[in-house]
């Protein structure tokens, strides 16, 4: 029977390789303190972290806030825009029919604590900059997987050390480049020793 292109058939001495890519696999694992589930009845393998403090616990855990403070920006500030759209059309309707001024005053002054939200919000980058937070890291949990699976296959010729490495790197660059960006952040230049930029905070931001 013709076997699809690229599929390989287990020899007697796979199991050597078997053992080897087992070990590699339970090293990058132990790494990253990944824990692998399987399920009985479909087979398939899910990837947790177990509950010691971790990386892939770190990244799964800023992921998951990044990825919900994005939809409640996102969805706080589609509804102001809404809300102002029906202010701004009562204040029509009450000019036209000679309201109270009082009734108008309120709705006016209503629209313009409306439109200081969306401005503060937009000020501080959202909701794009949370965004680009949750895809980030994102794809530094989807690289983990990644290498989990390759690390499972008897052919693969990656480093663990390396590739632990790596993913340290991609994690850390994901945060200074999520600190870099907030907008009460400055980065300060490089001294002329040679000693790395320094990053100073100032506290004027809720998210």
């Amino acid at each position: 029977m013709d076997l699809p292109y690229g599929t390989q058939t287990k020899q007697p001495s796979d199991h050597g390789n078997l053992s080897i890519a087992s070990a590699k696999s339970q090293i990058f694992r132990d790494f990253l303190g990944i824990r692998v589930k399987v399920e009985r009845r479909t087979g398939m393998i899910s990837i947790h972290s177990d509950s010691n403090e971790n990386l892939f616990k770190w990244t799964s855990d800023e992921e998951w806030k990044c990825k919900w403070k994005y939809h409640l920006c996102a969805t706080l500030i589609e509804s102001c825009l809404l809300l102002q759209i029906v202010i701004a059309a009562i204040l029509i309707a009450l000019g036209a029919s000679s309201s109270s001024h009082t009734v108008i005053t309120f709705f006016g002054a209503l629209n313009t604590a409306i439109a200081g939200i969306l401005a503060l919000m937009k000020g501080q980058g959202l909701p794009h900059r949370l965004r680009q937070n949750w895809t980030q890291l994102r794809k530094v949990r989807e690289r983990i997987v990644e290498l989990d699976a390759l690390f499972r296959q008897p052919d693969c010729h990656l480093d663990v050390n390396e590739e632990v490495d790596s993913i340290r790197k991609m994690y850390h660059a994901v945060r200074d480049t999520a600190e870099n960006n907030r907008p009460d952040m400055y980065v300060a230049q490089t001294s002329r020793a040679g000693r790395s930029p320094t990053l100073a905070r100032m506290d004027v931001s809720p998210v």
